[in-house]
């Protein structure tokens, strides 16, 4: 046993760690990127090419879920969305009945959506992104 243990690759178990602790597989290996970020770096958008939806809480501890997602224009990034981007991929997952991972790779297929980031503020004057759908 102790033989089959030393062959094995040594990477095997920091691979094993890196998939537990990712909330995602699509942002594995990726570097996040800031929402701020996005919108000085790419003014004319981003092509959303994947997205994945994650649990987490709310400023009120409340569970939710938000999506996560990858671009084009920078393979090696992957930011976060937020209530805008949520009502989005809520819409594209429900026209799939709900599949998630379909809906995505369906995406991916399609060449994905281009999709303008700004920053914007409500009436109440709190800071919000907005997002133009492009194209």
């Amino acid at each position: 046993m102790a033989e089959t243990f030393n062959k094995l690759n040594s990477n095997l178990f920091a691979n094993i760690a890196r998939r537990a602790t990712t909330i995602s597989p699509i942002i594995q290996g990726k570097t996040k990127i800031p929402v701020a970020e996005i919108i000085s770096t790419y003014p004319d958008g981003i092509t959303l090419t994947a997205f994945d939806m994650v649990q987490g809480t709310d400023q009120q501890g409340n569970a939710t879920s938000y999506p996560v997602f990858v671009y084009a224009e920078d393979e090696t990034r992957f930011g976060f969305g937020g209530t805008v981007l949520k009502n989005i991929v809520h819409a594209w997952v429900e026209a799939f009945e709900g599949d998630i991972e379909s809906c995505s790779k369906a995406l991916a297929a399609n060449g994905g959506v281009k999709l303008r980031f700004a920053q914007g503020h409500t009436k109440a004057g709190r800071s919000v992104t907005t997002i133009d759908v492009v194209g």
